[in-house]
């Protein structure tokens, strides 16, 4: 391997490349939610593992008042890696717990008090609240691990 292609690797450059397929809408009862991780990679690679989380991000303000506020409401470790070679994909499945019941409770609660403030107070304070489903994968000798994310509504 040449420097060229050590800082290549280093920065993730012409390594692997995600994408996550999972469901639109996640329904705030679901015990847990399933989808899949297509992989590409252009070089040789070594994939060490990987990490899922549900985030919710909760955006106040606008322009230069923007403020974004991030909560892992579920995480997940899959610590089964593998090799990929150059040209080829790769599919992954997989499973997240979404949360324990008291986790749960202390959702509805939250979800709840946001449905009886209603949709017009959140508007006028410029509130908006979003969730999204993230995968990082761990590529031995890459500083910036891969991600991919993907909007998911909770119903």
């Amino acid at each position: 391997m040449g420097f060229v292609d050590k800082i290549k690797q280093f920065f993730g450059i012409g390594g692997v490349k995600l994408q996550l397929q999972a469901p639109a809408e996640i329904s705030k009862a679901a015990a847990m939610v399933s989808g899949t991780v297509v992989l590409t990679s252009k070089s040789d690679q070594k994939v060490l593992s990987f990490e899922y989380w549900l985030e919710q991000r909760i955006t106040t303000g606008t322009g230069n008042n923007k403020k974004v506020s991030k909560k892992r409401l579920a995480e997940s470790k899959d610590m089964n890696g593998f090799d990929i070679h150059a040209g080829e994909t790769k599919q992954v499945q997989f499973s997240m717990n979404l949360a324990t019941e008291e986790q749960k409770k202390e959702a509805e609660g939250v979800f709840g008090a946001i449905a009886q403030v209603g949709g017009a107070m959140q508007a006028l304070q410029g509130k908006k609240i979003e969730y999204q489903l993230w995968v990082s994968c761990d590529v031995d000798g890459v500083t910036m691990d891969p991600n991919a994310h993907q909007t998911v509504n909770l119903v």
